[in-house]
């Protein structure tokens, strides 16, 4: 070995003085380690300026949005209000812009004058918009309203819950095939089949609002009518064997509709 011990990092040779040195293994290792070293240090300080003036320049742009944005809001309150006017006498109710905010005159201003502040203007915020919506329209709690148009449409929504729930609740009957009916009380349905053919149910398919929200059995052992059938959450209804080419089956069955 022509050096004793390494540095840490590179692993570059260190000699004692008892080491003889190979130029060609030694030095030009070392120096072809330290040049990967330093160019890897280059590229890395390289893309690390690229990626700094890249985000420079996404600040830049967004400041400058965000400045543009900020002008096209000042421009939007201005054209919804004019601006404050010394000469001007202004009624209640009469909104300004003053300093870039929109101001409402809460005391009429009958002499021409400078700015009065609070005495006679009240800022106008998102939240005292908000506010007064509310005020207008009330809610379903109460129905309280301040104006007609609101009483109808908090009454009109009540009347649709109360619709929407009645709907719910409803009794409906259908008929699947002669001797068999459905009966549903909102979510519960009810099958009534009494003299019914296997052909006729077996041909029958439940409807969408009937349907079970998966597949059922049922059987009967009365005497008169032993057998069976399935129906899934499709409304198939499929007769079992020992009903195959019955007359008069009688079955009921209840399940919730999907």
């Amino acid at each position: 070995m022509s050096h004793t011990n390494s540095t840490t990092n590179y692993n570059l040779p260190q000699f004692l003085t008892s080491d003889k040195p190979a130029w060609l293994t030694d030095v030009n290792n070392a120096y072809a380690d330290i040049d990967s070293a330093i160019y890897a240090a280059q590229t890395k300080a390289d893309t690390a300026f690229t990626d700094a003036g890249n985000a420079q320049t996404d600040a830049t742009t967004a400041i400058n949005n965000a400045a543009a944005a900020d002008a096209k809001g000042s421009g939007a309150l201005a054209s919804i209000e004019t601006a404050f006017d010394p000469a001007t006498i202004y009624s209640v109710g009469a909104r300004v812009m003053y300093n870039s905010l929109l101001y409402r005159c809460i005391v009429a201003v009958t002499t021409p004058g400078p700015w009065t502040g609070s005495d006679n203007w009240e800022r106008i915020t998102v939240d005292s918009l908000i506010s007064t919506t509310d005020s207008k329209i009330g809610n379903l709690t109460s129905l309280s309203t301040s104006d007609k148009s609101s009483s109808v449409n908090a009454i009109n929504e009540v009347n649709g819950k109360v619709n929407s729930i009645n709907s719910e609740l409803s009794i409906s009957d259908y008929q699947l095939c002669p001797g068999a009916f459905l009966a549903r009380y909102g979510k519960v349905v009810m099958l009534f089949v009494q003299g019914a053919t296997a052909a006729n149910l077996g041909a029958a398919r439940i409807p969408e609002g009937y349907r079970p929200r998966r597949s059922l059995a049922y059987i009967n052992n009365d005497a008169a009518s032993q057998g069976g059938c399935n129906i899934d959450a499709q409304g198939v209804i499929t007769i079992g064997s020992s009903w195959t080419g019955a007359t008069n089956i009688w079955l009921s069955g209840v399940w919730i509709a999907s």
